[in-house]
């Protein structure tokens, strides 16, 4: 879980408990075995100032060559509960930034960062197998 000692600027409610990390695993063993998807760059933090461009690359991989997508979702907290009020980074700060997530790519981008603070985001990944 992410501790936090500071406020974090895109989460509204800081009474909030920390942000969880959570995992659900469906094996289905007519498949066979299965590896889970490798993050080779996880954000602990970073560090971007000014307007440019914040760009956040995991580098996913799977050993088993199963496609994958992504997409951003509302972080957890305890008991793996969605944490609202929840704003993507985007919406908190001043336009004309905008933020994304590349479904093929899982690479997080911040388009005119603006907003000086300390925020979280959360990335789900979808491993896929034989369209399964």
């Amino acid at each position: 879980a992410y501790s936090r000692s500071t406020s974090l600027t895109n989460i509204m409610d800081q009474s909030t408990p920390p942000v969880s990390v959570t995992t659900q695993l469906a094996i289905n063993s007519v498949i066979g075995p299965n590896t889970s998807v490798r993050f080779n760059t996880p954000q602990t933090s970073a560090y971007f100032v000014g307007g440019g461009v914040f760009v956040h690359d995991t580098q996913p991989t799977d050993t088993d060559g199963d496609s994958l997508t992504f997409e951003l979702i509302v972080p957890t907290g305890n008991g793996c509960i969605p944490i609202f009020p929840y704003d993507n980074p985007h919406e908190v700060s001043p336009a004309p930034d905008t933020s994304w997530i590349d479904p093929a790519t899982g690479v997080f981008t911040w388009l005119q960062p603006t907003y000086l603070g300390k925020y979280v985001i959360a990335i789900r990944c979808w491993e896929w197998r034989n369209g399964i």
